[in-house]
Formats: C-alpha cells, structure tokens, sequence
C-alpha cells in the first residue's frame, strides 16, 4: 500500500519558521517590523531548501580549552579566594539546554568565534529605515538611560546617509556605520535577555558586523572618538559588571588621552567639573574613567588612570537624553567609583594606610551618602523607573562601604553561640556546618549593610524595569552577601536587627517600606528576606547567569538549606510567626510576584543544564570563603 506522505504548506515567513515565532501572516509581518529585519520576511521559500542550507551557516568554530580558565575573583566577589573560584569555574558543562528548563541564549554568545564579514553582507543586514526608527527608539528607551553616550538627533542625521546611499565601502562612512551596528547589536541583544527573541542568530550577525567595523576602524592602532564610544557601550552591553574588560579598559583609557579627552584644568571650573560646550567628550571622557576604574576593582587592583585626572564632571540636561534619569544615575556612579579610587591604592599598597588617609576616605563617604540621597530623590521623581534606578545606586554605595571595610578592618574572633553548642554535641550534620563554626565573625555593622544591600536587591528586582532593563539586571550578583547574613542566622539565629541600632546614615538611606520591615519583626526579617530574595532570583536572573554565577549561587543555596533544616533554626522558626511581616508591603508585593510567575526548580535546571558536581568541594570552598572575610 502506498504511503501518502503530507506535505504541510508552510505559511509563516522565513525569519518567523527559522525562530519559532508567531507569524501573524502579514507582509511584512509584525515580528520582522518590530526586530528590523524586514529583508527575511519572506513567504513561500521551500522548505528542503532551507534546510539544506541553514546548518552550515549557523555554525561556528569554539575554541578549545585545554586548562580550566582562572577565576578572578578579587573584586567581584570580594569574599572568595582564588582557590575558590577556580573551584566554583570549573564546571564548563553548561552550554546544552535540554526539557522545558531554560537558560537564556545570551549565556551562549562566544565573542572569540565571531566570524569576520564581506561588505555585501554588511550591507545586507542593514535595515529598512522605518525599521531603523522603531529600533533606535527601542535604544533610547532600553540602552541610553543607563549608557547615555549617543544623541538621537545627531544619530539620526549621521545615519541617514545609509538609507540614501548607502556605500559601506566607503572608508570615511565606518565610523558612522560603527555606531549603526553598535545600536543593531545592543537592541538585539537585549530583546533575547527580555526572551523576545529565543537564540542568537540575529545578535550574532550584528556583533560579527560590529568587530568587521573595528577592524576596518584600525583599532587599536588609530583611536578615534567614535571608536572608542561604541567599544564602551557595546562591551557594557555585553558585560555590565565588567568582570572581563581590564585589558580593554586600559586601552580606551590611554586612547582617550593621546586623544586629548581628558581636559587641562584650566578648562575647569572652581568646583573641578568642566565648564565648556564639549559635554559631550566629557561625558564620553567621564564613562571612560568609570570603566577603567570599575574594571580595576573588580579585578582587585589600584586604578590605572593617575590621582590628577578630572573628577566627574558635571552632567547638564543637554548632556544626556533621558535627563531626569541617566543624568543623576550617572552622576551617582561617577562618584561611587572615584570613592574606591584610595581605597583601591591601599589595597595594593601603592599608598600606606596613615590615619589621615582612613580618615579622608570616612568623611568621603558620610558626604557620599547625602549625595547618593539626593540623586535618588531626583531620580524617584521618575514614577515609572524611579524605584529601579534609585534601588541600584544605593546598591553600590552600600557595596563600596562593605568592600572598604573588609580590606581595613580586623574582626574579633567568634564568640560562642548555641549553634555551636549544639554542633559540638553532635547534634548537626558534619560538612558545612563544621566549617561554619571556623572564621571570624562579621561584626553587626557588616551584617547590617548586608542586609540593607539585600532589600534594595529585592525592590530592584520587584520594580517594572527589571525586566525591559534585563541585560543589565543580570548584574544583581549579591551571593556573598547573602553568605553574610545566612553564615550570622546560623551563629545567631535568635538576634534581631533593630532599627534603631542601625547608623544614623544608614537609617537616612533606608526607605519606608524597608523600615517597615525592620519594625514588624526585628528577628523574623531575616528569615523571609533571604527565602523571598532567592526565589525571585532563581526565576529572573538565574538563567541570565554564567556557569561562576550559578555555582555560587548553587553553593549558598545548599549552605541555607543545611541550616534551615537544622534543629536549633527550625524550632526557632515554627515558634514565630511571619504573619506581621506578610502584611507589610514589600514581601506583599515579592510574594504576589513569585505567584504570578511561573517557578522553576533550580535543582532540575542544574541537572537539565549538566551541571558538573565534582567542582563544588563544598568544605573545601567555604573554608577558603571564610577566611578572607
């Protein structure tokens, strides 16, 4: 009998079928308006055809790595040793995604295989300009507000040469067609960490264009100022924590000043910010600075750029876009990481640790506290983005003040607990715990700026923005300090946090809703901060992460659950009830948050993603953990 075989019409367009989307049948249809690729809107192609010819294209060449890569840990997470690290590293299994368990596509992208293109092909992937207009207004809206180092108007007239006559041949015109794709590449890019886009295929395109142009552009022989702008957003884009940019960072550092970006101070005015037309290069001049130095304290190093160079200048309304946000944001950071620029130098002792100096740094900081206040009141006015942006700034003053004081400060040794009792009678289960009871103790202060830097995480991730800003809310990696407070809860599981012992600072800089907190229960807090923070990062950011992010994640969540399930911690808490904390408004909101998203079990996506357990010697890490904190 004669098998009729079905041949199903395929009625979707090209791009939609390749990404599995919904088509809505249109030419061209929504999905290819709205990402900009008009040019694969094609229906009716065959089928045997694309199959053919898709699988060859789409691969790439993966470098190999023979060693396990080392994990430098110095700065980003300032509480693990090296040792460590490179334990946490050395799973390299996460590449395969299988099942309903997801990991996002941007944990995928491998910037050293990128291939180089033609200019016909160049050519081909820029878009239609009513295309170009919805992703650029995607851009101010998603990338500028955090980055602000491109104007719309001067974009739109610098490129509207392209859609006239677009010649890419051109060599004066790869500046220009630079800054196209730098915009192409981040808009992309961030729709796959929104999962508006399923894979990379796009992205990949546009970052193979991107390095193609940096090439034609002859860097890092010929600096020039576009150059070196859309390298920083691009690279920010990519890496917002700026874990892998040292090299570059000093390169656009240097190019910046044989470029004559960093102004005489004649050029300044009496309060040091710059007081001429160009805010433009001073801004772009500022950015670099920021990026040199962060990259710098993740790395654990002194900064490159000398104690003369300019403060951060001052940002006006013209010298951004997105004003009442990206300027007073900006502001903020600037002043952030000048602070770490002494404490940085001791650190490496490039300076000596004299009294004088301590003492500079304190005053540096208590007047850093007013300042960051007043940005965020700027920033709060803001009704739809203000809680986001306000919440990361106080993030990073409370992570400066954390990192400073565990390089200054000795801590007493750990006094006796009944934790500890109960350990020593054999009453806890030997492995994490037996290490937990080595070390020094946090002092009350360290647990307390914990604390507060983990309920600004909270409303961070809670806020709207989280999720249209997720390429950079991927950055939240706070599993330290959440070691912090779970390591004091099992020393001290029945001391509370009160408010009125917090520094008059710090209860300046804590919002209403936290002091909310705070009051209903000054010891039960703890407990459901630390649950609800987990959860809701385990469901947004947890897939964004690399494989060093989610192996210390992975570890703290085994050091909770050890002691959460400890005899001492769980008599304690079925004595309490949490029915007070519940009503106050931010765990309300968490858990109406955590409800209405579809959870994921953590344990399965470690599984799913091939996880590889031999690297956590769970003993082995926190012990090297402890002991530098």
């Amino acid at each position: 009998m004669k098998v009729i075989k079905r041949r199903r019409v395929i009625k979707s367009c090209k791009y939609c079928y390749e990404h599995k989307l919904k088509c809505d049948k249109v030419k061209p249809c929504n999905n290819c308006v709205r990402l900009g690729v008009t040019h694969e809107c094609i229906y009716g192609f065959n089928k045997k055809e694309y199959l053919s010819s898709v699988s060859p294209s789409r691969k790439t060449v993966q470098p190999k790595r023979s060693n396990p890569e080392e994990f430098k840990t110095t700065g980003y997470y300032p509480y693990f040793s090296n040792e460590l690290g490179s334990k946490i590293a050395s799973s390299s299994a996460l590449e395969k995604k299988k099942g309903s368990t997801r990991r996002n596509a941007i944990t995928k992208l491998e910037r050293l295989s990128t291939k180089r293109l033609l200019p016909e092909e160049i050519y081909g992937l820029i878009p239609a300009k009513k295309n170009f207009n919805f992703i650029l207004e995607s851009y101010f809206q998603r990338i500028n507000p955090i980055i602000p180092l491109l104007e719309r108007e001067d974009v739109e007239v610098s490129l509207s040469v392209f859609f006239e006559k677009p010649d890419v041949a051109n060599n004066e015109k790869h500046p220009k067609l630079l800054q196209l794709f730098t915009i192409l590449f981040s808009v992309a890019y961030a729709n796959v960490a929104e999962e508006q886009i399923p894979d990379l295929f796009l992205s990949e395109k546009y970052y193979s264009a991107f390095q193609t142009l940096v090439d034609w552009c002859q860097f890092p022989i010929k600096p020039s100022v576009e150059l070196l702008r859309c390298l920083l957003i691009v690279n920010f884009v990519i890496d917002p924590n700026m874990v892998e940019t040292l090299g570059l960072s000093a390169i656009l550092l240097r190019q910046a000043q044989q470029l004559g970006l960093n102004f005489p101070k004649s050029d300044f005015d009496a309060d040091g910010f710059h007081a001429t037309s160009k805010a433009g290069f001073g801004l772009l001049w500022n950015y670099i600075l920021f990026f040199e130095g962060s990259s710098s304290v993740v790395a654990g190093l002194a900064f490159m750029s000398a104690e003369d160079q300019p403060r951060p200048i001052l940002l006006t309304e013209n010298s951004s876009t997105n004003g009442n946000i990206a300027v007073p944001y900006a502001r903020g950071r600037f002043l952030i990481n000048d602070l770490y620029r002494p404490v940085m130098a001791l650190k490496n002792g490039v300076c000596g640790a004299s009294q004088s100096i301590l003492d500079d740094i304190d005053s540096r900081l208590q007047k850093a506290y007013g300042k960051i206040e007043g940005l965020c009141s700027l920033i709060q006015k803001n009704e739809d983005e203000g809680e986001y942006f306000s919440s990361t700034l106080k993030i990073f003053l409370l992570r400066f003040q954390l990192r400073y004081m565990a390089i200054t400060n000795q801590r007493p040794k750990e006094p006796s607990s009944p934790v500890h009792d109960a350990y020593k009678k054999g009453r806890f289960n030997k492995g994490i715990l037996e290490v937990l009871t080595e070390g020094k103790a946090f002092e009350d202060k360290t647990v307390r700026l914990s604390f507060a830097l983990l309920f600004f995480t909270l409303k961070r991730l809670l806020s709207g923005s989280c999720y249209k800003y997720a390429w950079y809310s991927k950055g939240s990696t706070v599993m330290q300090y959440l070691f912090v407070v779970i390591k004091d809860i099992f020393s001290f599981p029945k001391k509370g946090y009160h408010l009125q012992y917090y520094c008059e600072e710090l209860k300046m800089f804590l919002s209403p809703d936290i002091k909310e907190c705070l009051e209903a229960d000054p010891v039960m807090y703890k407990y459901l901060l630390i649950e609800q923070l987990m959860k809701v990062l385990e469901i947004k950011l947890a897939p964004l992460w690399n494989d060093n992010d989610i192996n210390a994640f992975s570890l703290v969540k085994k050091v909770k659950r050890e002691i959460w399930s400890s005899e001492v911690v769980r008599e304690f808490r079925d004595s309490h009830d949490e029915g007070r904390l519940l009503g106050c408004s931010i765990f309300k909101k968490a858990l109406n948050h955590i409800d209405s998203i579809q959870s994921i079990d953590f344990e399965e996506c470690l599984k799913q993603w091939e996880m590889d357990k031999a690297a956590l010697n769970l003993e082995g890490i926190l012990m090297n953990w402890i002991s530098e904190v």
